[in-house]
């Protein structure tokens, strides 16, 4: 196999890949309520996950009510650890 045959197949891996994680992203993460704290003081803020894009943007929409400057919270996959799942009652 040669060195463009090689690349073109890493990069078509990496893109299944990117699908995938995106996919399972939004199944776990779409329209959740997740509570996070950007630690710059604001404390814990709720909001909800409004989107995931197909190349891995993850946007939360803070719930109103919250007397906070973050009005929206845009990240990438690799940051979904800030976020926890609350339970809804």
């Amino acid at each position: 196999m040669g060195r463009q045959s090689r690349m073109k197949q890493q990069r078509r891996q990496a893109s299944v890949q990117q699908i995938l994680s995106v996919e399972q992203a939004r199944q776990i993460w779409l329209d959740k309520l997740v509570q996070f704290d950007l630690q710059r003081g604001y404390g814990v803020q709720y909001g909800r996950v409004v989107e995931i894009t197909d190349d891995g943007g993850v946007f939360v929409a803070c719930l109103p009510g919250y007397d906070r400057p973050v009005a929206a919270l845009a990240f990438t996959l690799g940051y979904l650890y800030v976020l926890t799942a609350v339970e809804e009652a």
